[in-house]
This record gives C-alpha cells, sequence and structure tokens, in this order.
C-alpha cells in the first residue's frame, strides 16, 4: 500500500473520530441544559413530574430561558453544530461514516 494513502486513511480516521467527539460533547452539554434548567429556571416544572418519569424536550425549549449560563452553553451547541457540519460538508463524511469506533 502507498505510504501517501496510509497517511490518508489515517488522517480521515481522525477526522471522523473528531467529528464523533464533536458530537458527543454537544450531547453531554445538552445534558447540563437540561440539567441546570430543571435545578433553575424549571424547577417547578421539574417538580411536577415523578422520579424516573421520562419528558422529552427539544433544545428549542431552552432558547428563552433567562439563564445566561444556559443561553451561553445554547450558544456553545450551536457553534460546535455549525462546525461540525462544516467538517461533513467539506470531507465528505456522511452519518453511516459517524457510526461509533
Amino acid at each position: 500500500m502507498d505510504n501517501s494513502n496510509t497517511i490518508g486513511i489515517k488522517y480521515r480516521a481522525l477526522l471522523v473520530e473528531t467529528i464523533n467527539k464533536l458530537e458527543d460533547f454537544n450531547s453531554s452539554t445538552y445534558n447540563s441544559i437540561l440539567n441546570l434548567s430543571m435545578q433553575g429556571e424549571l424547577k417547578d416544572i421539574d417538580d411536577l413530574f415523578e422520579n424516573g418519569e421520562v419528558v422529552n424536550f427539544k433544545l428549542a425549549d431552552f432558547r428563552n430561558l433567562s439563564d445566561q449560563n444556559v443561553q451561553h452553553l445554547i450558544e456553545i451547541m450551536d457553534f460546535i453544530s455549525e462546525k461540525y457540519q462544516i467538517l461533513k460538508n467539506i470531507n465528505t463524511i456522511s452519518d453511516d461514516d459517524l457510526l461509533p469506533f
């Protein structure tokens, strides 16, 4: 196998791994937004639910909260999401390429 091809394959694998890490970071940040919101501004709503009860929220549900920490985290998520898409697009990386290693 050509050495430059091997380098290209390793580079792409590292790029895919990096993009996966960005996705993991956003997922973790979303969980932080949810937890902060439920202990802060949405505490009254949180108190209505039983422990273990599942409620599905979307990021849009938090965009109008006044908590500046939550808003900064949303901005970070938006930035990461934008760069995530750019990296996928400019490197022609599909969702199938991003399957867990």
